[in-house]
């Protein structure tokens, strides 16, 4: 016997366990078998609601006042009473969970972009970090980054603690080419910063394998840092900070983007639009 051909008998689950059920939460929507998918339609899912978990209107029924199409619904996916009505706390957990926080776990747009506001997009975490650089680092959507640069335009202006603006986050962290031309365009300047460790968009696109778009758009915002070295030669303070750092980051200290690409095995094409950029590098 399978694991649903018992799901539906009994009362209505109201001293049922959820144990005694298969639950089907963690299944795509495609690997349903065709009963629960139809169970599942009668609750108000689709396919992309069944697959990115967005909340449901039902949900905000208790179980005593769904109809009995919607109980027999729940049997056969596996919700007894007291599961079905646990999702209202979830729900208000979620809700309790802070924009970062969503962004962090890499939640579904459809979750992120409710708690967008001019406030929240201005709330700093205690290392300097604000949502747009949450977004960057986690590969949000175009969407987030569009919605959260209108409710905050100067967040591609600003830098955490360590020195990074959200460029430099997306191009490590390999963003979208779109999500990185909105950045570009909300900051054009942005590709001319450097962090505390003196590296360049184009030094942490070359070093974390990035995009040939990524890369391409970087070196039209501005060709010459193909040129420079992480470390503007003698910036550091002192040898010993230059060794320390130099093994923090790879062993790319002091390098140029072309070197760094081909030390952290970069894309073929990266490389050679880098060595065109600046044959002299070679």
């Amino acid at each position: 016997m399978s694991d649903y051909d018992n799901v539906g008998d009994g009362d209505d689950g109201e001293n049922e366990s959820i144990e005694s059920f298969r639950i089907f939460d963690d299944d795509r929507w495609d690997e349903l078998p065709d009963n629960v998918r139809e169970a599942a339609v009668v609750l108000g899912y689709t396919k992309k609601k069944w697959n990115n978990d967005i909340c449901l209107e039902s949900e905000d029924i208790d179980y005593v006042d769904l109809t009995q199409e919607q109980k027999d619904a729940c049997k056969t996916l596996g919700y007894t009473e007291s599961y079905w009505n646990s999702n209202d706390s979830d729900d208000e957990e979620d809700s309790e969970k802070n924009l970062c926080e969503l962004l962090e776990q890499e939640e579904p747009e459809e979750k992120v972009l409710p708690l967008i506001n001019i406030a929240s997009a201005k709330e700093k975490d205690d290392y300097g970090h604000l949502p747009l650089h949450f977004a960057a680092r986690y590969k949000a959507s175009e969407a987030v980054v569009a919605a959260l640069l209108e409710a905050n335009p100067d967040a591609a202006k600003e830098k955490d603690n360590e020195g990074c603006l959200p460029l430099h986050l997306a191009a490590e962290c390999k963003a979208s080419d779109a999500v990185v031309a909105a950045l570009l365009k909300a900051n054009p300047h942005a590709a001319k910063e450097t962090d505390k460790a003196y590296r360049y968009p184009l030094h942490l696109a070359a070093e974390y394998k990035a995009s040939k778009e990524v890369v391409n758009a970087l070196l039209k915002a501005y060709p010459e840092a193909a040129q420079l070295r992480t470390d503007h030669r003698n910036s550091l303070p002192d040898d010993l900070a230059q060794k320390e750092l130099s093994e923090i980051y790879n062993n790319t200290l002091g390098s140029r983007p072309l070197l760094i690409a081909a030390k952290c095995s970069a894309p073929e094409e990266v490389v050679e639009m880098l060595r065109e950029a600046f044959p002299d590098a070679a």
